[in-house]
């Protein structure tokens, strides 16, 4: 009997245990908690839609052109920065536990691993922000797509395109979460990374007016691409065939960044909540 005992705890000892990424309990109470921030964000984007509508009152095929242009530099550009603004405030309200101490030590006292926390949390914010583009594309397709519109294949592109800026923006987002655990220098940490490359570029070029004759400072920026907000607000996007793809690039690098987000806070210091710098190298 004894013997019988000892084998089985020696096979419960030995038992392999399963490493989950996804959590559907956290994803769920996600979902259930931030629902009315999607809903917010849906009636947003229904709303510069409308805004937009009076560009779909010209005849189609005198002014395709036009159409096209209007609504890229228009509807696209708005809802792009509608998507900047609703990802950092998405990311403070599903990350919310990782700004106050007790419930970071609750949720860290789950038998969830820390990447099923973070990617549960994560992909119920993407969930909240993608839906509410596929809402405006159909509210949109209702009111303008009509039978034979040259204007929906439009409509279109620029549902795709807010979309996959929703993925960029949230993984950067997701990025700048890790790094700290307050919720009031994330937004901080969040703009600085989205405009940091521009701002570099006019300090630098600034310096330089006034150090070389015949340089000027207040010309186009180079590197505005690696700026996305700043590059789409400023107009630098001339067509869909360009922006589609650039928007695709985009949204690869917040995959790659809410990667690294995941390896990072497997490192994290949970007890670090409220901290303006969650990583003690960063001091």
């Amino acid at each position: 009997l004894v013997g019988s005992e000892m084998c089985i705890r020696d096979r419960v000892w030995t038992m392999p245990s399963e490493r989950t990424f996804f959590n559907k309990a956290i994803y769920k109470r996600a979902l259930s908690r931030f629902w009315i921030i999607g809903a917010a964000y849906a009636v947003v984007l229904c709303f510069l839609t409308l805004m937009c509508g009076r560009y779909f009152s010209s005849d189609f095929t005198e002014v395709s052109e036009y159409v096209s242009y209007s609504i890229l530099s228009n509807l696209t550009r708005r809802e792009i920065i509608a998507a900047a603004a609703a990802a950092v405030v998405m990311a403070v309200a599903v990350y919310g536990w990782m700004f106050r101490k007790t419930s970071a030590a609750y949720i860290s006292a789950l038998p969830v691993t820390r990447e099923a926390l973070l990617i549960s949390s994560l992909l119920a914010g993407l969930t909240l922000l993608i839906l509410p583009c596929i809402i405006a594309m159909l509210v949109s397709l209702l009111l303008y797509g009509g039978a034979g519109s040259p204007c929906t294949p439009y409509l279109l592109c620029s549902a795709a395109a807010a979309a996959l800026m929703n993925i960029a923006f949230f993984g950067l987002a997701s990025f700048c979460t890790v790094f700290t655990g307050n919720a009031a220098v994330l937004p901080a940490l969040y703009v600085i990374a989205l405009y940091g490359f521009v701002g570099i570029e006019v300090g630098i070029r600034y310096i330089t007016e006034f150090l070389l004759l015949g340089v000027r400072g207040d010309t186009g920026w180079e590197l505005a691409i690696l700026s996305p907000l700043y590059y789409f607000s400023n107009g630098y996007v001339g067509s869909y065939s360009y922006a589609l793809p650039l928007t695709a690039i985009y949204a690869a690098a917040g995959v790659i960044l809410a990667g690294l987000a995941v390896i990072f806070f497997r490192h994290r210091r949970m007890e670090a909540a409220g901290e303006v710098v969650a990583v003690p190298v960063l001091r």
